[in-house]
């Protein structure tokens, strides 16, 4: 619960700028995974368990980054570590599914009441924001 607090203003902040900007501040995503894994280590939790999740979706999606040619960020590639770090590994599946279905419904309503072509660049943060949300609710709920 305490990561939570410390996630969701950085996930906001970071999908406010990403809408805004279409770029992600890189120290950002850095220093709210450092301190979620503080917190995790003063709350007694096996910090590991939450190391690996966010080293795993990190250097993952900044492979995927290159591969693609910057069209998913490093910037993202960060934030999703960041959520890998906070969640840890099967919940940030949920959070990634949750994310490119949202993003995917964004872009078929796009391209369908916008009649636009071709490549077109969305944010991805505030996906993965509402999927975050949806995914601690969920924990709570269900």
């Amino acid at each position: 619960m305490t990561a939570e607090m410390i996630l969701f203003p950085v996930l906001l902040y970071l999908a406010i700028v990403d809408i805004r900007k279409r770029k992600i501040l890189l120290p950002v995503p850095i220093i709210g995974t450092t301190v979620i894994l503080c917190v995790h280590y003063l709350c007694e939790k096996k910090v590991i368990c939450f190391l690996i999740p966010a080293l795993f979706f990190c250097v993952f999606f900044l492979l995927v980054s290159k591969w693609t040619h910057d069209q998913i960020g490093s910037g993202d590639a960060l934030v999703l570590g960041m959520t890998g770090a906070c969640f840890g590994f099967v919940k940030n599946i949920y959070l990634l599914y949750c994310s490119f279905f949202l993003a995917f419904l964004y872009g078929i309503f796009f391209i369908i009441w916008k009649k636009r072509e071709g490549c077109h660049v969305m944010p991805f943060l505030p996906f993965v924001f509402l999927s975050a949300a949806a995914v601690f609710l969920g924990d709570i709920y269900l």
